[in-house]
């Protein structure tokens, strides 16, 4: 009965790789701007989650009107599309499925992009505030106390920009938002920045005689700290 199964088996599996070749899927979506405006020569690159031999992976460049289409997906199959803006750093993911045999399958919404990462993986400009964040959300390595973190980000040199800051307060607390409510360190970080702290950085607000107002990277909570605390850094600059 085992090689009776074993055979069975073999038989689908080769009828799989035979016959599903002939399958096909059209996957279309768009890609835009925090603004809603579409962004033109991004790679968008479709893997399928579990491969089927032929439809593993396929690759896509949008045109001026921001439109990207997939034509030869394995049918009601699970993908997962990554952005590349350069085609080097990962700017998005979502996931999705394929639409049915012959058919095209529309994405529900556009892809939005709101941060784009430089070309050397060090900086992230925010499309939607137009200000640039350093992409190391510890470039630090440390928690520090306040002054010394406004001292120290003046400092910075980071990919060719020299005119780093603390972030003011509501910079900070809208930055973090972007990022959904639960867990926000891990949303940011799936965005693509890297060394995200699940505790709380400073801003450069500060608040009574010795405190300063800090952000939470778990809850997006906004507190007054003591200036003497040691907490993280998260450099910002105007990317315009």
């Amino acid at each position: 009965m085992k090689k009776v199964a074993v055979v069975v088996m073999s038989i689908m599996l080769l009828s799989l790789a035979l016959f599903g070749c002939g399958k096909k899927s059209a996957l279309e979506g768009k890609v835009v701007d925090s603004k809603g405006s579409p962004m033109a020569g991004v790679k968008v690159v479709a893997k399928q989650e579990q491969p089927i031999k032929g439809y593993e992976q396929f690759e896509s460049t949008t045109g001026a009107d921001g439109v990207f289409k997939f034509t030869k997906l394995f049918p009601g199959s699970a993908y997962e599309l990554n952005t590349y803006l350069d085609g080097t750093n990962k700017n998005l993911t979502i996931k999705t499925e394929s639409g049915p045999e012959g058919q095209t399958k529309l994405l529900p919404e556009s892809i939005t992009i709101r941060f784009q990462f430089s070309k050397d993986g060090a900086t992230a400009l925010d499309t939607n505030t137009g200000l640039m964040w350093a992409r190391n959300a510890n470039i630090a390595g440390r928690g520090m106390p306040w002054g010394e973190a406004m001292g120290w980000v003046s400092t910075l040199d980071i990919g060719g920009h020299k005119d780093w800051r603390l972030p003011n307060k509501m910079e900070l607390t809208q930055f973090v938002k972007s990022g959904e409510r639960e867990k926000l360190y891990g949303q940011l970080a799936s965005i693509g920045f890297t060394n995200v702290q699940a505790d709380w950085y400073w801003s450069g607000t500060e608040n009574i005689a010795n405190g300063a107002w800090m952000v939470s990277m778990k809850d997006s909570s906004l507190v007054s700290g003591y200036r003497y605390d040691n907490n993280y850094v998260w450099p910002v600059r105007s990317g315009q």
